[in-house]
């Protein structure tokens, strides 16, 4: 058995990633650390902009609706 499966951050960081990229965690594992960090990247960076938005439509006093996705609030992105 690979060393990582004990490592329960890890596991959690490819269960995100495979999630939001429709693949399996075993295919994420594959690629190699560089490409691993863009997509962890990718994911906060549009954490990031769901944040930036929700600030500014806050501001304006206008009132928004998101839906709630129950895998992204596990996922605490």
């Amino acid at each position: 058995m690979p060393t990582f499966v004990n490592d329960e951050d890890y596991l959690h960081m490819l269960d995100i990633v495979a999630t939001n990229y429709g693949t399996l965690p075993s295919e994420i594992a594959k690629l190699d650390w560089a490409d691993l960090v863009v997509c962890v990247a990718a994911l906060k960076t549009r954490s990031e902009r769901l944040d930036k938005l929700m600030r500014k439509t806050n501001r304006k006093k206008q009132m928004i609706f998101p839906t709630i996705n129950l895998t992204d609030l596990i996922n605490g992105l």
